[in-house]
């Protein structure tokens, strides 16, 4: 798949028709997450950025830290294609853990999930990285998600690092 380099992290794929997920697309996805300092990296396989579907592949390595956090306004879509991770799900904001579902792209029942919109979420890499389409409805707009607060999380779970290490 011919990719067009973006921000750090952001692959634009260029092709028109048919996107091809092939071993060097994987590699090139590995390696811009190994750059990026966020320590993820992502290709975008919607032609342009006010699409009402976004399609793109994801790369989470492990050593990423993230909050979870809720879409107001969309729900989203995972497949995970490699690796290994924990999906956490909390009920409300700066509440307590409601669900923990284990993903495995090597389980062909433990691979697929929907979000639906105002839902926390939180997905740990369990393996070294992890590789995985997702869908969601679009524009992006960064104000429409809403991330825990940071003291309720440190309180109840140590710092951000400590928590993504709970995977």
């Amino acid at each position: 798949m011919k990719v067009k380099k973006g921000e750090a992290g952001i692959l634009k794929a260029e092709e028109e028709g048919v996107k091809v997920y092939d071993l060097t697309t994987r590699r090139m996805l590995i390696n811009e997450s190994k750059k990026n300092k966020l320590k993820r990296s992502r290709i975008l396989l919607h032609s342009v950025n006010d699409s009402s579907v976004h399609e793109m592949l994801v790369c989470i390595r492990r050593e990423s830290r993230m909050m979870p956090h809720m879409h107001m306004h969309k729900h989203e879509s995972y497949n995970l294609i490699e690796g290994k991770a924990i999906l956490y799900i909390y009920k409300a904001m700066n509440s307590k853990l409601q669900q923990k579902i284990v993903l495995d792209a090597n389980n062909c029942t433990k691979r697929f999930l929907r979000i639906e919109k105002e839902v926390y979420h939180l997905m740990v890499p369990i393996t070294e990285f992890i590789i995985m389409q997702e869908v969601t409805m679009g524009p992006f707009r960064k104000n429409e998600n809403i991330e825990m607060d940071v003291k309720y999380m440190e309180k109840h779970y140590g710092t951000l690092d400590e928590f993504n290490h709970l995977a």
